[in-house]
């Protein structure tokens, strides 16, 4: 009975800061619909450019000038998962400015359901454009319903690993915000080298090791890995590097980051309130 009751309470809490999180991000319209409309703006230039690049090479690996729109689509909808990163040090910053960040902390709250409650807040706001972008994907190279399935079910692994290290950041937001644009300058580096836009036979060979060694380009490829194969099974034997990557870091970087949070937190306080 005590377990259950426990359960409804952790609920109660986590709809709680949906329920507050999308009351405040939707109060003003302008920003929600900007916030979906300039990454796409990102994404036409590749679009643009490596279209006029299959006119003097066919392929670049097993994308072709007729299937790299879904290279495309996929950087959008990765875009929005992995922008969850940013979720965290924006809150716990507005919250901070508020100043009601430390009330939030202090009270009889698990902060793990704060966690959980940002978490799905970004995934509601963001569930009208994925969608839309991921069914165009799904017009110009259509998959398997089992495929489909694996893909949401690692797009939300990604999100957990980008809500951790969401989790980091929002840390340093509040309590050692001058470090924070120095650890937002090494994220950039990485994204550099992710192929999140352009595929991994496009970069030079030597900028190519970079990208071998860049952990968030496992975590993309093995999205369009699963979109090209349309087989599971198959991306999984064929890429266990990935899949170790992907899962592991969906367990392991949620709580170090809380971890961290609590770390940081617990040391440092509030900083600039």
């Amino acid at each position: 009975m005590n377990y259950f009751i426990a359960i409804k309470d952790n609920l109660s809490q986590i709809f709680a800061v949906v329920e507050k999180d999308l009351k405040l991000h939707t109060r003003f319209k302008l920003p929600v619909i900007m916030s979906i409309i300039s990454p796409i703006l990102s994404f036409i230039l590749p679009l643009v450019i490596m279209g006029q690049i299959f006119t003097f090479n066919e392929n670049f690996g097993p994308w072709t000038a007729q299937n790299f729109a879904v290279y495309i689509l996929t950087a959008y909808q990765i875009n929005i998962v992995v922008k969850i990163r940013g979720r965290f040090p924006s809150q716990f910053a507005t919250e901070k400015v508020w100043k009601t960040l430390y009330a939030i902390i202090i009270a009889p709250f698990n902060r793990r359901n704060l966690v959980f409650g940002i978490y799905f807040t970004h995934m509601i706001i963001n569930a009208v454009p994925f969608t839309i972008f991921f069914i165009l994907s799904l017009i110009i190279l259509p998959i398997s319903i089992l495929s489909i399935i694996s893909l949401f079910i690692f797009y939300f692994f990604i999100a957990l690993i980008f809500s951790g290290i969401g989790l980091f950041l929002g840390a340093l937001a509040i309590s050692k915000p001058s470090l924070t644009p120095l650890v937002n300058l090494g994220i950039s580096i990485i994204y550099i080298f992710s192929c999140l836009s352009y595929p991994f036979e496009f970069f030079p060979e030597n900028f190519q090791a970079f990208v071998i060694f860049d952990p968030f380009y496992y975590l993309f490829d093995f999205i369009r890995v699963i979109w090209i194969y349309d087989d599971i099974f198959l991306s999984i034997v064929t890429h266990p590097f990935h899949v170790f990557l992907i899962v592991g870091g969906a367990v392991i970087l949620p709580l170090i980051g809380l971890w961290i949070f609590n770390f940081i937190f617990n040391k440092y306080g509030i900083i600039g309130y």
